[in-house]
């Protein structure tokens, strides 16, 4: 969904809408515009950089635009507005032209140099015609006077994202195309630590180009290019070639770019993919801006039809919060690294942590911790609740799929925890040594809480058999229900352990 509003008279008569640069008048807001900002969700992830050194205004302006969907980046100056720039990754500049160490329009000729086609709108509170005339000798097309609506703000910064991917369309991209070329996957385990056991495995995005070896490079390259469909399916196909090098009961966790949603090709029953689906979790980010009803209820209900889970990544990173649990009503909640580095020794990381835990145990669906590097950390957690992990203490991302050696990592824990405090044990679930009733019980919550996994997988088999009953291909038959005995048969076998441990 786009913003529904008159696009700018001057737009049209643009010679070259790549290097569109507007003046918006935003140093004061009308109260009104508090009730009248539209929600939006922008289709792809739009990453504004807001330069302004008033905070007050800046706040406005961020608030506006979050709500309209896009991912704000503040700099209260020319010199942190370069350093914005020169990271990357920004889709459209919002900058004062009056700055205390500078001006806009050198924030412009440093957007210039960064990224040639990087749309920038001005904003101003003076009257003087200067400013303006040499701003629109350096390409303005459109000057808004004070007070300005949020919905006219965000028109203008709608149209100038809008300018920049028609722009990025037309040209050619021979960067990106020799990054897609060397694209390649590795992939870092799940881990459930009171069962010893890898459950998982996460696909992660790898280049071996020079420029655009980074993912985050990567994905921001194909969403400027219009690209962002292309690199799915590419990663779609990688990923279902390394279904077959993963044990038969570990899942495949594959990234899922919101603008993926509006691709075709992801809900094809015979894409690569999908004749793996009952075997992968789709992770959608947390950060993304995800308003109530998008992405719609039946494009998830299709994706689950197929075979596929959801899952949340990035639990906590995010401005969106805890509303995108409303929204995709996921299967699997993926906690951000950003609450869990350092929880050890942050008391009111260690409650946030406790409390999301809980809230998945009640939410009935599995929570993995990211970003355990480690002793210490892995320690705070599992004794938060956690048991699903996954970071660098266990494994780096590797090809072909790592494993995991539990005993060193379970040793040094014990040794850590013995020398912060000889005198006391370690909590049950810590102590490789535990009583085994303290084990069985870590193990009974450990079961019930998977048992849920190969259920909801066997819903999905079941409504493909359904699907294809007027299939004239025995073999896609007998391979959906050999796929369907397998699983009741995990079924079967968590709950005999469950019965086994609580005995």
């Amino acid at each position: 969904m786009s913003l529904q509003a008159r696009p700018p008279r001057c737009l049209a008569a643009a010679a070259d809408s790549s290097s569109v640069s507007i003046l918006v008048e935003a140093r004061a807001v009308v109260p009104e515009a508090r009730a009248t900002a539209p929600e939006v969700v922008v289709a792809a992830r739009c990453r504004v950089l807001v330069v302004d050194n008033h905070p007050a205004t800046a706040t406005i302006l961020g608030r506006y635009l979050q709500r309209a969907g896009y991912e704000v980046v503040a700099a209260s100056g020319l010199a942190e507005a370069r350093q914005a720039l020169s990271a990357g990754g920004l889709d459209v500049v919002l900058t004062d032209l009056g700055l205390e160490d500078g001006n806009g329009l050198e924030v412009l000729e440093a957007s210039r140099a960064a990224d040639p086609h990087l749309p920038v709108l001005f904003l101003t509170g003076s009257d003087q015609i200067e400013p303006a005339v040499r701003a629109l000798e350096g390409g303005a097309l459109r000057y808004l006077r004070k007070p300005i609506r949020a919905p006219e703000l965000c028109d203008a910064v709608d149209q100038a994202r809008r300018a920049r991917e028609a722009s990025a369309q037309t040209r050619p991209h021979p960067e990106l195309t020799a990054a897609l070329a060397a694209m390649h996957l590795v992939t870092q385990p799940i881990v459930s630590w009171s069962r010893r056991t890898i459950v998982g495995y996460e696909a992660l995005l790898r280049s071996r180009h020079q420029t655009l070896s980074r993912p985050d490079q990567l994905l921001g390259a194909a969403e400027r290019a219009g690209r962002i469909h292309e690199l799915g399916r590419s990663v779609r196909a990688h990923a279902a070639a390394l279904v077959p090098e993963l044990p038969a009961d570990a899942d495949l966790f594959v990234n899922l770019h919101p603008a993926e949603l509006a691709d075709p090709d992801l809900y094809a029953p015979d894409a690569p993919l999908s004749r793996h689906a009952a075997r992968v979790v789709l992770e959608i980010t947390e950060r993304a801006a995800l308003a109530p009803g998008a992405p719609p209820d039946r494009m998830l209900a299709a994706l689950r039809n197929l075979g596929y889970r959801i899952a949340v990544d990035d639990l906590g990173a995010g401005y969106s919060s805890l509303s995108s649990l409303t929204v995709l009503h996921p299967d699997v909640i993926k906690i951000d690294i950003s609450l869990v580095r350092g929880v050890h020794t942050d008391p009111t990381r260690q409650l946030v942590l406790r409390a999301l835990l809980h809230l998945g145990a009640q939410l009935g669906v599995m929570t993995i911790v990211e970003g355990i590097e480690t002793h210490a950390d892995l320690g705070a957690v599992v004794a938060a609740g956690g048991d699903h992990v996954q970071g660098y203490l266990f494994a780096r991302p590797g090809a072909p799929p790592p494993s995991v050696d539990f005993e060193p990592v379970a040793a040094a824990l014990r040794e850590e925890g013995r020398w912060a405090n000889r005198t006391a044990r370690l909590p049950a679930r810590l102590d490789g040594d535990a009583s085994p009733w303290s084990r069985r019980g870590e193990l009974a919550r450990t079961l019930c809480h998977d048992a849920r996994v190969p259920l909801a997988a066997i819903v999905a088999l079941v409504q493909r058999v359904h699907a294809e009953l007027d299939a004239t291909d025995p073999v896609a038959r007998t391979t959906l229900g050999d796929e369907l005995l397998a699983r009741v048969a995990q079924v079967d076998a968590l709950i005999g352990a469950l019965s086994a441990v609580i005995d």
